[in-house]
């Protein structure tokens, strides 16, 4: 429900926003909502299953702008915010 009343709050559509997660709860909870979602793995769910994520790393280092913009332009959404 978190997600949907960020979305209503911003006035944005689940098809312009990337969630970021790090479990297969989190993960449900962006998809509930209809939003792609980025899992950054951690070390209390590192083996978790996150199928239907929009991609999966394991570290916020890995996190390449590149391919974020990629997941973007796929979904197109405006642009991706990190912050």
């Amino acid at each position: 429900e978190c997600y949907r009343l960020a979305l209503r709050r911003l006035d944005l559509p689940a098809s312009r926003v990337l969630a970021v997660e790090d479990s297969r709860a989190g993960l449900h909870a962006a998809g509930g909502a209809g939003l792609p979602t980025l899992i950054v793995r951690s070390r209390y769910f590192r083996n978790g299953d996150f199928t239907g994520a929009a991609a999966v790393v394991d570290s916020f280092e890995d996190v390449r702008l590149d391919a974020l913009y990629r997941i973007a332009g796929e979904r197109r959404l405006l642009r991706p915010v990190i912050g």
